[in-house]
């Protein structure tokens, strides 16, 4: 229950003006009498049965308003909470991609720069593309392979990706125990994708945006 002490105080206030006004017999615009009801309502507030609005089981005490009001306040309050979080993590996973989009001031690689055919001298450069929920990046799984009955993979394959991956747009790549070099990398847009192996004598190219996964907006930048 909720502790009022202030209508004491202040009914006893009342009750104490009104008897110094009829001692005195002071008269004012509200009847004496009056005002000591008033103050002695005040007095005895606190102890009165919980008032309840409505019927039945559906009436809400005064007590039971305002514990409602003060957990509405908290969900509010928590909301805001979210809402900020959700803010702040919109912009820290903006700020990330910008890192990630192809910059206007630098120039999208050309087909054929990296030899214009996804497969040569046995090797084969394969991609698929994942979207990464319900946002515009993707995983972009890039891999080099032997093709049937060439000679097996060795030593390294460097891939090669968009400008903006700068300084690691050429990263280069052991081959694994399973004869492939394979790298995975989260992307914003499409590009024209590069592998470099057998020690450079074998360029491969791709283009992403023809890649299995491939979706819009994420094909068309």
């Amino acid at each position: 229950m909720l502790k009022r002490p202030i209508f004491a105080v202040v009914g006893l206030s009342v009750i104490a003006l009104s008897l110094f006004l009829m001692f005195h017999k002071i008269e004012v615009t509200a009847p004496v009498g009056g005002l000591i009801a008033f103050g002695f309502l005040l007095v005895i507030f606190p102890h009165l049965p919980p008032l309840k609005f409505g019927l039945g089981k559906d009436g809400v005490t005064f007590e039971t308003l305002a514990e409602k009001i003060v957990k509405l306040q908290q969900d509010t309050a928590g909301d805001r909470a979210t809402l900020a979080a959700v803010q702040n993590w919109t912009e820290v996973i903006t700020a990330s991609t910008k890192t990630l989009a192809p910059a206007s001031d630098r120039e999208d690689v050309m087909p054929g720069t990296y030899g214009a055919s996804p497969s040569a001298n046995g090797r084969r450069l394969q991609a698929s593309v994942t979207r990464l929920g319900s946002s515009e990046l993707a995983k972009v799984r890039l891999k080099v392979s032997p093709e049937q009955g060439a000679r097996p993979l060795s030593g390294t394959v460097t891939f090669h990706l968009h400008p903006t991956f700068a300084p690691q747009n050429h990263p280069t790549v052991p081959v694994n125990v399973h004869g492939r070099a394979e790298l995975e990398i989260t992307s914003y847009g499409a590009f024209i994708a590069g592998a470099s192996t057998d020690e450079g004598a074998t360029g491969l190219e791709i283009d992403l945006a023809k890649a299995p996964g491939a979706f819009k907006p994420w094909l068309d930048r």
